[in-house]
This record gives structure tokens, sequence and C-alpha cells, in this order.
């Protein structure tokens, strides 16, 4: 139960991050140490279907179906970002609205925190992250432009936004951001019963994208972990460049605290996970 609880937290935390242009739920998921375990759950969901056409022609037993579904970790999480979407998306409002410049300042040091962590994690493969931090800085200069008010148009910015998502440091509500279409977004998920039709259009267009990147990833992680991480590191770093543009120069003293306790944060997680992972790995007396 507990750490169905700690999962549906890091929900929480993806869901609020995906409502913020330029923060990514991927960037969450990498900070609290479940990305891979995230990109390979959703991997093996996209398997679903064809072991679910083996059931029905009398071929796959249903244990088989079961297997790629892992409810105990999609379950929590996936309704932590619900969770947050829908109850989180008045509050987020109202505080960028009152403190941007200290919501973004903190985003800023959690996200460098985070990226230089990642980097350490690939020492051997460092070469990797140029590239990476190169993309994701180029990202950041993409001009904002309105798209047609058309359901066709949303299913394919959701699969693209969620594609973006899956790629810590991309941000798909930034993808909306720059479509002229995220305020408008962000009220249909306050007032969801007033704009099922598109809500369910992006539902449609985000599994479609989940299909589309997830077992690429998953199997670059699996193949090119050390390449890979030190990638998705620079992109991440790269893009650092549209949080910080909200923050007003001269920055006041309070932004530099926010900046420096998003560095605490990560160094708080990384001491626990290395502490929890400490006691487990131990040898038994």
């Amino acid at each position: 139960m507990k750490k169905q609880m700690v999962l549906f937290c890091k929900g929480i935390a993806m869901g609020l991050a995906d409502l913020i242009p330029g923060i990514s739920g991927g960037t969450i998921a990498i900070i609290t140490n479940i990305y891979a375990s995230l990109i390979h759950a959703l991997t093996e969901l996209t398997r679903v279907p064809r072991a679910l056409g083996g059931y029905l022609r009398g071929t796959t037993p249903f244990t088989t179906i079961y297997s790629h579904i892992h409810i105990s970790f999609l379950l929590p999480l996936g309704s932590g970002i619900i969770f947050a979407l829908l109850a989180g998306s008045h509050l987020l409002v109202y505080a960028l609205q009152l403190f941007p410049q200290y919501i973004y300042s903190l985003l800023v040091g959690l996200l460098f925190a985070g990226g230089i962590l990642l980097l350490t994690q690939a020492k051997q493969a460092l070469v990797y992250a140029l590239p990476g931090a190169l993309l994701g800085y180029g990202i950041t200069f993409l001009p904002v432009t309105t798209l047609p008010n058309h359901l066709g148009v949303y299913f394919a910015l959701a699969i693209v936004a969620v594609s973006a998502m899956l790629l810590p440091g991309v941000s798909g509500s930034y993808i909306f951001f720059l479509t002229g279409s995220y305020e408008y977004l962000l009220s249909a998920i306050q007032q969801p019963l007033q704009h099922i039709s598109l809500l369910a259009t992006l539902v449609a267009g985000g599994i479609t994208g989940v299909f589309l990147v997830s077992r690429g990833i998953d199997s670059l992680l699996r193949t090119r972990r050390a390449q890979t991480v030190a990638f998705l590191a620079g992109l991440l770093l790269g893009t650092l460049r549209t949080p910080y543009t909200f923050i007003a120069q001269p920055a006041e003293f309070g932004v530099y605290i926010a900046f420096f306790l998003g560095i605490s944060i990560i160094l708080l997680l990384e001491g626990t996970r290395y502490l929890h992972q400490k006691t487990h790995l131990a040898p038994k007396k």
C-alpha cells in the first residue's frame, strides 16, 4: 500500500508538471526514478491488442494479456496524473498568476539538478548529451502559431504532445502553447463535462502517441542505456531556457531561495533513493 501511495504522489507531480508549458512529466519521472519503469510498462501495454487477438482466436491464454498490464504500477501512477490534471489545474493557474517567478525558479532548480544528476549516471557517454542539449535549446525558439479549432487537429496535436511528454525536457503542454490552444485546453480540463468530445479526442491521440514512441525509447534504454540517458539529460538541460524566460531580471532574493529549494529537493530525493537502495542491497546477517 505504501508503494502505491508513493506512486500516486509521483503521478500527481507528473500531472502538475504536464500542465506547465516548458515542464515535462517525463522529466519528473526521471527525477523520481521511475522513468525506465514507466516506459517499459507503457511498451508492455502496447502488446495487449495482439495478445487480445490471440486470446480471441484461442491461441493465447488470458494470463498473457494480464502480464502485459502492469496494473500495480500504472493504476496508482495514472490515478495521480488524472487527479492532478483535474484538481490541480485551478490551483496551478492561480499559483502561476500570483507567484510566477517563484514557481518557475523552483522548476529551474529541479530541472537543473535533475539534469546534472542524470549526467553523473552516464559518465562514459557524455558526448551524447551535446546533440540533446542543442535539440532542446532549439525547441525553445519555436514560434507561437495558431491552428484551426478542429478535432482532427487536436488529435494530431495530442499525438505530438504525448510523444513529447515521454521525453524529459520536452513539455507536452508547451506543444499546445506553441499552437495557441493551451488556454482553451486548460479551460476544457477545468470543465470536462462540457468538452467530452474534445477530451476523448485528446485521449485517443495520446494513446496513439504512446504506441508510436514508447517502444523505441524502451528499446534504446535496454540496448544503449548510457547513450540514451546522456542524450535525455542534454535535452532536459537544453530546454531550461523556457522556464528561465519567465523569471524577470534582476531577480528578487526569494527567486534564488526557490531555485536552491528545487536543487535541495532533488538532492533529498536522490539521497533517500540511495539509502533505500543501500538498505535493501546490504547482506542480511
